[in-house]
């Protein structure tokens, strides 16, 4: 899996708009939370990071973090198949380190 680290949330709706409309219940905050940083990108200051793990060229997994909230993941398939390292490695790259994690139980 890639992790890619956006800058922008235009970027990320565009890359993941549709699979978080199609997770339902699950995708609909952090669809929100993108849809928001469109509208006013300064709204958690310079604390967001957005990170998307593509698997064969296909949205597997978006992970965001906005201020001090805690980390919100949403999967697009098999949550077995998400490198969950893979996250915990950009974020550590990014210099965040969540206190918490929410996401769904599966």
């Amino acid at each position: 899996m890639d992790v890619r680290s956006l800058e922008r949330a235009e970027e990320a709706v565009a890359l993941v708009g549709d699979a978080l409309r199609d997770a339902g219940a699950e995708g609909e905050l952090s669809h929100g939370l993108l849809l928001r940083l469109v509208d006013e990108p300064d709204a958690w200051g310079d604390e967001v990071t957005i990170l998307v793990g593509v698997e064969d060229g296909r949205p597997a997994a978006l992970v965001t973090m906005t201020g001090s909230f805690p980390a919100l993941i949403v999967g697009f398939g098999d949550p077995g198949a998400v490198d969950v390292a893979a996250f915990v490695d950009a974020m550590q790259t990014a210099g965040r380190r969540p206190d918490a994690i929410n996401g769904a139980r599966r």
